[in-house]
């Protein structure tokens, strides 16, 4: 009985500790969600995302462009150092030279600024899903810089220019930010019970 007692307890305890991930996303499922642009201009569309709505950005200039995210993703952003960023992205049309530097995501703070190209290669035009580490390695930074940095965070940009000397339209979906994924802290009185159901079946085990 104490044996079963002490499977069920632990059990119980485990599962509330079990991890818990902070993420900051944009589905653009109604609006474009407070991201602007620079060099185009962004628009939502409703339908034809993965799935449903998606932010799409259309070249004026031919030379640059890029998208910078909301307020959301300013501020302290250390809780996400080690966990993953990504988005999905699809080409909608142009034509001429392919830049690399699509996809590349700048993030300024008091520390500093760090960049890293998320998306490898030149842009499908079907949709593509793309993720990488959030940390120092990534971003090309020592641990000291990248943590200072992300103490601070005052601008995040997303480069979306992906054709040179041509207009083109890009779309964006599904931007996410996810912090490492971490234990949630056990009650004071959970790690005594567990104790304690621990030293009862050590003392049934002696005692037979």
């Amino acid at each position: 009985m104490i044996s079963k007692l002490l499977t069920l307890s632990a059990a119980a305890i485990v599962a509330a500790g079990a991890a818990q991930a902070t993420t900051i996303s944009s589905t653009f499922d109604t609006d474009v969600e407070g991201w602007t642009g620079d060099g185009g201009t962004v628009s939502h569309v409703a339908t034809g995302g993965n799935p449903d709505g998606y932010l799409s950005q259309t070249d004026v200039t031919g030379t640059f462009m890029f998208v910078t995210l909301p307020a959301a993703y300013n501020g302290d952003l250390s809780a996400f150092d080690g966990g993953t960023v990504g988005f999905d992205a699809i080409d909608l049309g142009g034509s001429g030279s392919e830049l690399l530097g699509f996809g590349t995501l700048s993030i300024s703070g008091a520390g500093g600024t760090a960049s890293a190209d998320l998306y490898a290669g030149a842009v499908a035009d079907i949709w593509t899903s793309v993720s990488e580490d959030f940390t120092a390695a990534t971003f090309g930074v020592s641990q000291m810089t990248w943590e200072a940095i992300l103490a601070d965070v005052s601008s995040m940009t997303l480069e979306t220019e992906f054709i040179d000397g041509r207009v083109e339209t890009v779309g964006i979906d599904n931007f996410e930010l996810t912090a490492p994924v971490a234990p949630i802290p056990l009650p004071a009185g959970a790690v005594l019970l567990l104790s304690g159901l621990a030293g009862l079946g050590l003392a049934k085990r002696r005692k037979t």
